[in-house]
This record gives structure tokens, sequence and C-alpha cells, in this order.
């Protein structure tokens, strides 16, 4: 209760401070429209946060949605009073509180899609996260997904992510695995958002987004895999893990080269993870990669390495894994070496 009545002190200290005010032009439709596409996109991504109690992440988010939507968002002379709540928010955030500095940036945001929406604008049909797409299933999963959900996009689509992005914490598979198909099924209306998801990371133990990586690995859009690649080369065990296998199931030759740079990356981590997600994808480029490492000089990658080749189906190189046998010094990857050639 102290706290909401300092945070109150603090929005009407702003709302009295000296300032010059000039009156809002009226933004022209086409523009104001694209700004609240961005906005909305991120003050999903936002809400999504919250609901995993990643408040930086949702202030951050919040502030992009903010920049998105610019200066001139709302009619002349409408009533607006966010510029103190975003003072508030800026206050609690250096000051170090930064649950209530998030709120007050979400509550912020929120408020200025609400003033930019135009008033009778044309609602969009949506679907619950889950359900079906209208029309035949796509069949293509390398291409750059097509106009499926059209802009422009009302307020209810922009619920609906929300919702889908928010679910992707729950740690059920009837709770989340719906919300990923529904995210992939929308791919216009969800790669911005799985995209800053994936960017902004999180603990090891962020299931949202591994799922976003998911999502987006399924999604296929080329342009996402500069994002997945990045989050694998972050490293951390779990993490690249989940970041390698969204590059295993993006399809196109652009993620299958961004594994095959991962196997050099210094991070051991991120060599296994991509050594596995070679196997997952399976193809003779994957598979002359993976019998490359077999020579690698850590231990923890042979070893990787001769698993991945087991998984992937160990005959066709089996030339290779007979060669590593002899000259194999460690244990474990002798008897994996052993386990191989017995198959």
């Amino acid at each position: 209760m102290m706290r909401r009545a300092a945070i109150a002190v603090l929005i009407m200290l702003a709302a009295c401070g000296p300032r010059v005010r000039t009156p809002k032009p009226l933004p022209q439709a086409a523009d104001i429209q694209a700004r609240l596409e961005r906005a909305r996109t991120h003050l999903a991504t936002a809400e999504a946060r919250v609901a995993v109690a990643d408040h930086r992440g949702a202030y951050d988010a919040a502030l992009l949605g903010i920049d998105a939507l610019g200066e001139r968002y709302a009619a002349r002379f409408t009533k607006d009073d966010t510029e103190q709540h975003l003072f508030a928010a800026t206050y609690l955030f250096d000051a170090g509180d930064v649950a209530d500095a998030a709120a007050e940036a979400v509550g912020a945001l929120r408020t200025r899609i609400d003033l930019a929406t135009p008033p009778g604008a044309p609602a969009i049909e949506t679907r619950a996260p889950g359900a079906a797409a209208p029309g035949p299933p796509r069949d293509d999963v390398t291409a750059t997904p097509d106009a499926t959900d059209a802009a422009p996009f009302s307020t209810a689509d922009h619920d609906a992510l929300g919702e889908a992005l928010a679910r992707l914490a729950d740690e059920h598979r009837e709770g989340w695995e719906p919300a990923v198909a529904w995210l992939v099924e929308h791919p216009t209306l969800s790669r911005n958002a799985l995209r800053d998801m994936v960017d902004a990371g999180g603990s090891a133990a962020d299931l949202a987004v591994a799922r976003a990586a998911l999502a987006l690995g399924e999604i296929g859009a080329v342009d996402d895999v500069a994002t997945l690649a990045r989050a694998l080369a972050r490293g951390g065990e779990t993490a690249s893990s989940d970041f390698a296998q969204a590059l295993a199931h993006h399809r196109s030759a652009e993620a299958l080269a961004a594994l095959i740079e991962a196997t050099a990356s210094p991070s051991i981590d991120v060599v296994q993870a991509a050594a596995m997600a070679l196997a997952t994808r399976g193809g003779t480029t994957a598979h002359a990669t993976l019998k490359a490492l077999l020579d690698h000089a850590d231990v923890r990658v042979r070893y990787t390495t001769v698993v991945a080749l087991i998984d992937l189906g160990p005959r066709p190189s089996r030339a290779e894994l007979t060669r590593r046998k002899p000259i194999e010094r460690d244990a474990e990857v002798r008897g994996a070496l052993r386990k191989a050639l017995r198959r």
C-alpha cells in the first residue's frame, strides 16, 4: 500500500513540474496503423515477460513499444497522463524497483495504444491459441511465411498473441504445445515478438524462451536464422541445446550452415549442442561434419559425436568409427565407439 502511494506521489510531482506542451497533430492513418502494429507486438512481448516474472524484459519491451509508437500517437488535445507514468517508471527503475517500473511502463504503453487506436477500427477475426488455421496446411516450411495473417491487426489479434506468448511458460504440455502451434500458424503476427524473446534470452530454466525458439524454427523463415544463431552462440548447456534444436527444425540451408559454424565455437556446450542438432537434422552434409568432429581435441565433443552418429545411424560412418577406435585414449569414448560398431 505504501509503495503504491509513493508511486502516486511521483506521478503527481511529474504532472506539476514545468513543461511546455505543443498540441499533437493528428497522425496519418496509414502511419499510425503501422506504428500500432509494432507497438502492440512489443506490448504482447512485455505482457508475456511479466507472466514469467521477467520484469526487466517486460520493462525493456514496453519502452521499445513506446519508441515504436512515437510521439504523435493521439489526436490533438487528447487527455493523456502517460508521460507522468513513464517518469515514475524511470524513477522506480533507477531506484532498483524493476517490478513496479515494468508495471508503470507496460501500463503507459497500453494506454497509448488505446489512445492511438482509431475510433471504430474494424475488428479482425482471430482464432484462439491452438486452433487450426483455415485453408490447406502449409507444406513449405523453409519459405518466408506468407500473408496468412495479413495486416492490419486488431486489438483482439494482439490479445490472442499475448495469451499465446504467456502460455509458453506453462509447465504442462497441454498448455504450451497449443500455444506454440498457434504462434507457428500466425507467423506474420508472432515473429517479431518471438525474436524479441529469443534475443532477450533468460535463465537456463526459462522454458518460454526455449519454446519461442522452437516456434521460430518451426515457422522456418530464413530471416530468423540469425536470431537463433546468436542465441546459440551465447552458450550454456541447457540453452545451447534448445537453440540448436530450433535450428535443426528450421529446414533452410542457412540454418544448416549456422549449425556447422557452431561446431567451431570455443564453447564446448555450443559444439556439443550443434553436434546433437546435426544428428536430429540428418543429411549428407550433417553426417560429414559429425565425422570430422570425431577428432576434436575435447573428449566431451568426441563422446557426443559418437552418440550423435549412433542416433543418425552409424553404418555410413563405420570406416571413420573404425579408424578412430584404436587411437582413442578415453575409456568412455572407446566404449561408445564399441557400441556404435556393434550395430
